[in-house]
């Protein structure tokens, strides 16, 4: 006696182009929802970091700025590299020491101020995609 259940389901997967397709669909649509959900909102993080990176710079980014104008063209070039590199650098650092702000805050401060309460594995997983997102990795 033939399951017409069982036949039905052989052929749908018997069609695996239909089958590579759906798939297919589904990553990408999977990659779109992690792209707009969370990927963009860690490169907004990371260039708020950055503007106020620019914003009060380091003495060390100061004292190359005042440098730089004694310098060749080259020179300047490549001055400029290093300042990018520290305020970036910096970038990063006051992220990182963000989060552990939010990490180490306790949890009756946090829900006075009607905040959720970011836990220590969660602050992890977030600096370890701002570091991939600012390695462009993702």
């Amino acid at each position: 006696m033939e399951q017409p259940k069982l036949y039905e389901a052989l052929c749908l997967i018997n069609g695996h182009n239909d089958l590579n397709a759906e798939i297919s669909a589904t990553a990408v649509n999977l990659r779109n929802i992690l792209t707009n959900k969370y990927i963009s909102s860690l490169y907004s993080a990371i260039d708020e970091s950055r503007e106020m990176a620019e914003k009060h710079p380091s003495r060390e980014i100061v004292l190359l700025k005042a440098l730089k104008s004694y310098t060749s063209d080259h020179g300047s070039k490549q001055i400029n590299n290093i300042i990018n590199t520290l305020t970036l650098f910096n970038a990063v650092s006051n992220i990182n020491h963000s989060i552990d702000n939010f990490s180490h805050t306790s949890v009756s401060a946090l829900s006075k101020n009607n905040d959720i309460c970011i836990n220590h594995n969660s602050a992890i997983l977030t600096k370890l995609l701002l570091l991939l997102a600012v390695s462009g990795k993702i």
